[in-house]
């Protein structure tokens, strides 16, 4: 019987999540698995694991939140390197030692090394599901950090770098509706006011 490697490194995943309590962002994995299948129909196990993997750093990292709060960009490209190649790492060791052929640990990690910026055909699939799922599952989170101290303008500039950096045209397509209504509840949103007693 062949191994589901997928499954394997989904169940890894998600447990990591679990044991952090970031059980929110499992959602995001999911439909970035969904939006890779609707580019590529016949996308192979190996592009379906870096999509459902490709932010497990996130879950064994520390944050980076108070870097954002003190006015570090939510797009430095020295922390989205650090993001991938920890994350590209991390699943490399974990399908290695469930026996992975090489030629399904070398793409994932590949893959996953490449999903904030792409530069292939598959890499620019994942960056593009990666994309569209972030609309999707994450804008809204990230417009109630301004609660936590981070700006609207940091936020937008990761929104605008999310759309911007999405290559195919349908994908583009697919993703302007929902970051044109993530910017507008970005512009709208009105954080608490905690009064004083």
């Amino acid at each position: 019987m062949k191994k589901d490697f997928y499954e394997e490194a989904r169940k890894f995943v998600i447990n990591a999540y679990e044991k952090t309590g970031k059980l929110r962002s499992i959602k995001h994995f999911e439909e970035t698995v969904k939006w890779i299948k609707v580019l590529k129909p016949n996308a192979d196990e190996g592009l379906l694991i870096a999509g459902f993997c490709h932010d497990v750093d996130k879950a064994i990292s520390p944050s980076k939140m108070p870097l954002y709060k003190r006015g570090r960009s939510l797009i430095d490209k020295k922390i989205l390197r650090e993001h991938q190649d920890k994350s590209s790492e991390i699943m490399v060791e974990f399908l290695q030692s469930k026996g992975a052929p090489s030629l399904i640990v070398n793409k994932v990690g590949f893959l996953i090394k490449r999903h904030e910026e792409g530069g292939t055909a598959e890499a620019d699939v994942l960056k593009d599901a990666d994309s569209l799922s972030f609309f999707e599952t994450n804008a809204e989170e990230y417009v109630k950090w301004i609660e936590l101290g981070i700006t609207k303008e940091q936020i937008r500039e990761k929104f605008d770098s999310m759309f911007n950096r999405i290559s195919s045209s349908k994908a583009r397509e697919l993703a302007r509706p929902m970051y044109e209504e993530a910017c507008e509840l970005l512009e709208e949103f009105q954080p608490r006011v905690i009064e004083e007693f």
